[in-house]
């Protein structure tokens, strides 16, 4: 696992028993053309912290995650994705890092509070890879497209509910998906969720069902179906099949990955 240092700006490896004593927040956003790589944070191409678009505030005046957490997590530049090895490892363990965090800041950039958008409109909760980041974490601090703080995930946890379908119980924190929902219930939880590659619809999901399957990009629905068999050798449960057809697929969006 790499986390970004935020006081350094740089990357740092954490590994088996040094991840378990490291803190570190997780940064939930919906990617923009500016969302910063990895490779561009190793190369220091250019200043990170003041150009990126999710980090642009808290990067120039670090003073609320310095507070709280010395280190970050983000999929936009922690992962390489040169490397497929690399990959497939961070797809399969992000919702376990996601757990491991103290807490997740949830970047909605197309909602303003004191504005004419809705929170419910937001695309923050329309999008595959945001699923596993508002349900794994502990906690989840929500905030608007000026880096106003709205709440928590507990405190907005009916309005949340109604704008997502997720069970409220999901919300609160100390429910275990994986094993107090059925699969009906989880797999309706992403029914209305897009991602921009078919395979991410199965690939967002693999932690809500705490299971594991080799990545690979270019199968389309093949990654959807494999999801389904791994899921079935551990439930009896039919029903599952008729989730293929009710999942969005965003073709146009091509530039967003979350």
């Amino acid at each position: 696992m790499r986390l970004l240092n935020t006081s350094t700006f740089k990357l740092e490896d954490f590994n088996g028993h040094s991840r378990q004593k490291v803190s570190y927040a997780i940064l939930s956003h919906c990617w923009g053309k500016r969302s910063a790589e990895l490779l561009e944070v190793i190369n220091s191409m250019f200043d990170w912290y003041k150009n990126a678009e999710l980090c642009s505030v808290y990067m120039e005046d670090c003073t609320l995650l310095r507070s709280i957490r010395p280190y970050v997590w983000m999929n936009t530049c922690c992962i390489d994705k040169r490397s497929s090895a690399e990959l497939s490892e961070a797809i399969n363990s992000m919702y376990k890092w996601y757990a491991g965090a103290e807490v997740c800041f949830a970047y909605l950039s197309d909602y303003f509070e004191f504005g004419f958008s809705t929170f419910e409109g937001s695309r923050w909760f329309r999008r595959g890879w945001t699923l596993q980041e508002l349900l794994a974490p502990r906690k989840v601090l929500i905030f608007d497209a000026t880096w106003s703080e709205l709440g928590t995930r507990n405190i907005l946890k009916h309005v949340i509910a109604k704008t997502t379908g997720i069970d409220i119980r999901a919300l609160q924190g100390y429910w275990k998906i994986q094993d107090e929902f059925s699969i009906v219930q989880k797999m309706s939880w992403a029914a209305m969720r897009e991602t921009t590659r078919r395979e991410d619809l199965a690939y967002c999901l693999l932690g809500i069902f705490d299971i594991n399957i080799p990545i690979i990009y270019e199968e389309g629905n093949k990654a959807f179906q494999q999801l389904q068999l791994e899921i079935m050798k551990f439930s009896e449960d039919q029903s599952l099949f008729a989730w293929q057809d009710e999942i969005n697929i965003d073709s146009e969006m091509l530039g967003d990955d979350c």
